[in-house]
């Protein structure tokens, strides 16, 4: 029993260190190429919808595959799915990165349990509890930190990439409450034919001559292989699995690791973001505390 739960424990970690990378690798993209953050959510979306669905048909067979698609009601949950909580999450995360940095779209989206816990008040018609009022605010004042850098004179984001990261963590709540629906189902393919279907209704907004425009440097095309296949479809994979052997709170403690990993590399190793004392005390106390929250809720 204690080598599976190590095993999930690095699967689960494994997956928070692919996911803070890839957000990297999408803003040397969109910063060193033509490559539009439309066209490179589509396909993205697209090469690990190709893959996921296709894999699991082959390891289960096709009878989700009908079950679901024999439901007029299923379908019409999956296309809302696809839509708001696969291609509009990841075209707002897109985005937020293209107006800001990969960190600060990765801490934003880092905040959902917040947002989780307001609607959960609001639809109880209950006050939240003393901790989970007191971790919140923490985790909005390092929120103020990081933006502002303790000054309200010296915002270092853009308005747009406020508002686009806002409404990444919103869908991101919505993906994270929506998927229940599918839980009968297998995970791989519904998130396979979500990332399928959200390129399809991407698919009129995009410039796709952009994507073959874009593709003409080694870099570029190894840092969308990154973003698909490491930043994608493998930590995803590895992600379901860990939950077979570890706990749902030492996973919400092995996720805080996904806002580190964007923040390290972008500032040790891709060295595109500068980060001041006061910002890094916001970025501890975010993920401190949205970490505490989480453990506290799944228990």
């Amino acid at each position: 029993m204690g080598k599976n739960r190590n095993l999930g424990i690095i699967m689960a970690l494994t997956a928070a260190i692919c996911w803070g990378a890839s957000g990297n690798f999408a803003e040397y993209m969109l910063t060193n190429s033509s490559m539009e953050a439309n066209t490179y959510v589509l396909y993205r979306m697209l090469f690990s919808g190709l893959i996921l669905a296709p894999y699991s048909i082959y390891i289960n067979g096709y009878n989700d595959v009908k079950k679901l698609m024999s439901n007029k009601k299923e379908i019409l949950k999956l296309i809302i799915y696809s839509v708001i909580g696969v291609m509009l999450l990841q075209t707002t995360f897109a985005k937020t990165i293209e107006y800001s940095n990969a960190p600060f779209a990765t801490l934003l989206q880092f905040l959902a349990p917040i947002i989780i816990l307001i609607l959960i008040s609001i639809k109880d018609k209950k006050l939240p509890l003393k901790y989970e009022v007191f971790l919140s605010f923490v985790a909005l004042f390092g929120m103020f930190l990081m933006v502002t850098n303790g000054n309200l004179s010296n915002i270092s984001v853009s308005p747009q990439a406020l508002i686009m990261g806002i409404i990444s963590a919103m869908t991101f709540v919505f993906y994270i409450i929506y998927i229940k629906n599918f839980f009968k189902y297998d995970m791989c393919l519904i998130v396979g034919l979500g990332m399928l279907l959200g390129s399809v209704s991407l698919a009129p907004f995009t410039n796709h001559l952009n994507f073959i425009q874009s593709m003409n440097r080694s870099d570029i095309i190894s840092a969308f292989a990154f973003n698909v296949i490491l930043g994608n479809v493998i930590p995803f994979y590895f992600f379901l699995e860990s939950t077979r052997y570890i706990r749902p709170n030492i996973t919400a403690i092995i996720g805080s690791f996904e806002p580190i990993t964007a923040l390290l590399i972008s500032v040790f190793i891709m060295k595109t973001t500068t980060i001041s004392f006061i910002q890094i005390i916001g970025v501890i106390l975010i993920i401190g505390s949205v970490t505490l929250l989480s453990v506290e809720e799944k228990k």
